[in-house]
């Protein structure tokens, strides 16, 4: 049977949220921030958060993962690499992932690339990446 519970709403500033990376250099030199994610507050149905890419060429290495996501680019210039196709991103773009789609962003700029992403899954931990490593 379906809880007529409601989702309270809420508002969180990044400046309050935890920075992470992960510790394996291999996934890219990108940390970010969960903004929103069902197992670190009340929320339902969508995971969000702003990553950063400090300094130039860093990346979020190639890699593809079974729920789609939505990144938009708050401030720098990067390459985003869906499939075979590369695009030029910078401060307004907006770009769709497709599941399963093989992607990967790369700053090409002396300044950080920040950008929101957003996934529709409850959680964060929801996101099973898959990394794919070029030789």
């Amino acid at each position: 049977m379906a809880s007529n519970k409601k989702t309270p709403s809420f508002v969180i500033n990044e400046n309050n949220c935890e920075q992470e990376k992960w510790p394996d250099k291999s996934r890219g030199d990108i940390k970010w921030k969960t903004l929103i994610s069902g197992d670190k507050m009340a929320s339902n149905g969508l995971s969000c958060g702003v990553a950063e890419l400090s300094e130039k060429e860093s990346s979020l290495r190639l890699h593809q993962h079974a729920i789609p996501e939505v990144y938009y680019i708050l401030e720098g210039e990067g390459l985003m690499r869906i499939n075979d196709k590369t695009f030029d991103v910078s401060t307004g773009s907006t770009i769709y992932i497709p599941n399963n789609a093989l992607h990967q962003i790369t700053n090409t700029s002396k300044e950080p690339l920040r950008f929101f992403y957003v996934f529709p899954t409850n959680t964060f931990a929801d996101v099973e990446y898959n990394f794919i490593h070029e030789n």
